[in-house]
């Protein structure tokens, strides 16, 4: 089982393939649903939910991570003051295709 997972095997691709796509899809989701949005305060982690989504596909990992534990103040906030997401569907499409394209340069690069 290990070996099917370890570098240049063909299931390790596929999976390093679709942490892009399905990363910035789940942050997206959970954001979008939860009114996560911009707010009057600076720094880094005041982002739309669509710019976590897009961030996601540049560090798919990191940024679930980060997200992750960011999650409980950005609701907090987000009950405050919610964002109401348009678009929504046609964003998570636009992430979709992104994210397969850059998980094939992934694949590709390698």
């Amino acid at each position: 089982m290990i070996e099917l997972l370890t570098p240049g095997n063909g299931i390790f691709d596929i999976v390093l393939a679709l942490g892009y796509p399905v990363a910035a899809l789940i942050i997206y989701w959970d954001a979008s649903r939860h009114g996560v949005g911009r707010s009057g305060e600076g720094g880094f982690f005041n982002m739309s939910a669509g710019a976590w989504g897009a961030c996601a596909l540049l560090a798919s990992w990191l940024m679930l991570a980060l997200y992750g534990s960011k999650r409980q103040a950005l609701l907090a906030k987000a009950r405050s003051a919610p964002a109401v997401p348009s678009n929504r569907v046609v964003k998570m499409a636009l992430l979709l295709v992104a994210g397969s394209l850059v998980g094939m340069a992934t694949l590709a690069a390698r």
